[in-house]
């Protein structure tokens, strides 16, 4: 196992004390992957509620800032992230996205911060940050030679109104464009260690054309990127879509969109044989994330759009569609996809991949914990998703899956697909208190058609 995982990712014989650290980090995951289920414990914060604890902050011509309190248990645990809402076209778009980042996010200085911590941390080839293709190009060219080749090989396969975007961001902050346009293309290649869950019908407590859904992100716990959580509500002449991030980020790691499909994803570190290979040249993972949000009306589309893609590195994906039709020919609301360069394999409830015994099936549910090849999380899963099978909801999984499974460190959200509800957590930016990871924080609800609702700025406000 060690020799296929050495080979296929960048492992140096004489490392610096860095990379002894990167090592030791990536092995400690792989432990955890082959150890016992995970033992945490319930998260039993009430749940928060989006609409009563956001406040308007400004307002800029096609765009809106709100701050969101979440009161933990008070005094110093009580944190707060933005929720950003943009209108428009991507030049509109961006520009009103760049007025807010210069005005109340500090945008120079946390693109300056994230883009150093992603340099020191690339530069180094830390192993399963990226892949082993982005670090050798980087070893051989060097980092902004490499992410400028990286972005000419996958501009052609990247909708053009996110370079758009990008551009007007960088304009109207006032921050460099390679900056923005290369912190994206790390993220489109960073490969995290994630769960998700898929459940619909007769595993819920809503059988009647339910769909829930689970993003949980284990990423990256370090203060440039845990300090900077970001919700930004797209209103675009396509759709409107929510996406959970980071600031500076413009592509999708975790959303929903108004045609009721939910995104996940996670970074597979631990692939077997029917992976093939991994390309430098394809569409972003991040991009093609958000295209499903911006572009597609239904589960059909979505698999569509990942078969005929030029795809780039190893990935689970998943897509739920909450519409009562989700798929022509099929009750099932929710797909996985084994997603690499070489192969895209559609994965359902009833022939889980890969096939195993810590990975049994389950009615009306697809799910993975942290990789491809990890049974001690998977099986954590599982037993979990088994225990609550037929009454999972939500609020219920928030409680008794993802704090005792202990995934979601960096951020997580749950999707009701059906009557369009999301609830998400943060992990604790550095300069509170409290619990640190995500899943052990309280969970703040959004009612999606509000946001989506939420009409457009008629005049440049400044509450704050």
């Amino acid at each position: 196992w060690l020799k296929h995982w050495r080979s296929r990712y960048f492992l140096p014989t004489t490392p610096s004390a860095m990379r002894v650290l990167a090592v030791a980090a990536t092995l400690a995951a792989a432990s955890r992957c082959q150890g016992k289920p995970p033992a945490g414990h319930p998260n039993i914060y009430p749940i928060n509620s989006g609409e009563e604890s956001a406040t308007l902050v400004a307002s800029v011509p096609n765009g809106k800032i709100f701050n969101v309190t979440v009161p933990m248990d008070g005094t110093n645990t009580t944190s707060h992230f933005p929720v950003v809402h943009l209108y428009g076209n991507a030049t509109e778009r961006g520009t009103a996205m760049g007025v807010i980042f210069k005005e109340h996010l500090q945008a120079k200085a946390v693109v300056d911060e994230i883009w150093a911590y992603f340099k020191s941390q690339v530069t180094e080839a830390l192993p399963g940050f990226v892949p082993k293709w982005l670090a050798d190009l980087i070893a051989e060219m060097g980092l902004d030679a490499a992410l400028g080749l990286t972005y000419e090989l996958t501009k052609k396969y990247t909708t053009p109104e996110y370079i758009e975007e990008m551009e007007a961001i960088a304009s109207a902050a006032g921050i460099d464009y390679e900056k923005i346009r290369d912190m994206n293309m790390i993220a489109g290649a960073t490969q995290g260690s994630c769960s998700m869950i898929g459940a619909w019908g007769d595993a819920l407590r809503d059988k009647e054309d339910g769909m829930v859904q689970l993003r949980a992100l284990d990423w990256n716990m370090d203060p440039p990127i845990v300090n900077h959580p970001l919700v930004i509500v797209f209103h675009t002449e396509h759709h409107a879509y929510v996406t959970v991030g980071v600031t500076g980020l413009v592509g999708a790691l975790t959303g929903v969109s108004d045609q009721q499909l939910g995104i996940s994803e996670i970074g597979v570190s631990y692939p077997d044989d029917t992976f093939g290979k991994e390309s430098r040249v394809g569409v972003p993972f991040v991009f093609l994330l958000r295209d499903i949000l911006h572009s597609d009306k239904a589960l059909d589309d979505s698999i569509d759009r990942m078969q005929s893609a030029t795809r780039t590195c190893d990935l689970i994906l998943g897509v739920g569609d909450g519409k009562s039709q989700a798929s022509q020919g099929s009750e099932k609301k929710f797909r996985g996809f084994q997603y690499s360069s070489s192969v895209c394999n559609v994965v359902n409830d009833t022939h889980p991949l890969p096939v195993a015994p810590w990975h049994e099936p389950l009615e009306n549910v697809v799910y993975w914990g942290m990789d491809w090849i990890c049974p001690a999380e998977t099986q954590g899963l599982h037993d979990h998703l088994s225990a609550m099978h037929g009454d999972i909801h939500p609020e219920g999984l928030i409680q008794n899956v993802t704090g005792p499974q202990q995934t979601g460190d960096t951020h997580l959200a749950y999707y009701d697909l059906k009557n369009m509800d999301m609830w998400v957590s943060f992990a604790r930016q550095s300069y509170y208190a409290g619990p640190e990871n995500a899943y052990d924080r309280q969970f703040t609800k959004f009612d999606l058609r509000k946001l989506f609702a939420e009409p457009r700025p008629t005049a440049q406000v400044e509450l704050v």
